[in-house]
């Protein structure tokens, strides 16, 4: 059997759907989330990063960097302005990084959005866009304004 029968095969229409389904009300409740933590984000602290997920070793997996943030410990959200987030691999080297002008993140579901443009680098394949979900764990993201990608290297089953 070749390799593009077997991946036809293996999708189902049906669970695609259903997981598209579920991270778009996850982005519909991360944007009201958002809406809501500009609200309350009095007195932000200035030139933070906040770890937000390790690897199995206590290695840092992914982290957020900001101009300012505030982090509401009760909600599990971090809301930031002027944001790099980081995702490393076990050996501490760059896999993946988005910048944005501002977002907020779920530190429970590790996603979050972005509310004004974003830029997601990951190799040599850059995707920009505006108001956009994302989640590390799905490896996703979704943009609701324009958006661009462009790639020297992605190929054939790769993800983003």
């Amino acid at each position: 059997m070749s390799a593009v029968l077997a991946i036809v095969i293996a999708f189902s229409m049906a669970d695609w759907t259903g997981r598209r389904e579920m991270l778009t009300r996850e982005a519909e409740r991360l944007q009201v989330a958002y809406s809501n933590c500009v609200a309350q984000a009095m007195e932000p602290a200035e030139g933070i990063v906040v770890p937000v997920e390790t690897h199995p070793d206590g290695a840092v997996k992914l982290s957020i960097a900001a101009k300012r943030a505030k982090i509401f410990i009760k909600e599990g959200l971090v809301w930031a302005e002027g944001v790099v987030i980081r995702k490393l691999d076990e050996k501490g080297a760059e896999d993946s990084r988005i910048e944005a002008s501002s977002c907020v993140f779920d530190r429970n579901t590790k996603s979050g959005w972005v509310s004004g443009t974003m830029k997601m680098t990951r190799g040599k394949t850059v995707f920009s866009g505006r108001d956009v979900y994302f989640s590390s764990p799905e490896d996703y993201l979704m943009s609701f304004g324009g958006s661009s990608i462009s790639s020297e290297d992605l190929k054939f089953g790769g993800g983003l």
